[in-house]
């Protein structure tokens, strides 16, 4: 064990909120500079917590675009889009 007071452990965070994985499954977490000591653990999503996370992703970004787009108007949306990708140029 290490100097650490504890191991920590986890969860994975979904829909704005932390929660364990579906099974309750976790995985272990090591230090990498001295792999066999054990820091924590880390829940282990599954399918079921990959598909509630795209989920709640997608239903965040779709109430996103639209308040955007009720902001700024439908005739500004191409402007909007143009100012957003040059961001990234």
């Amino acid at each position: 064990m290490s100097n650490m007071d504890q191991v920590i452990t986890t969860d994975i965070f979904i829909g704005g909120s932390n929660r364990p994985a579906s099974n309750g499954a976790v995985y272990d977490l090591f230090n990498p500079a001295r792999p066999t000591e054990l820091v924590g653990h880390a829940a282990a999503a599954t399918r079921d917590d990959v598909d509630a996370a795209v989920r709640a992703a997608r239903g965040d970004c779709h109430v996103d675009r639209r308040a955007a787009c009720a902001v700024a108007g439908e005739e500004s949306r191409p402007a909007l889009l143009l100012g957003f990708f040059s961001f990234f140029a």
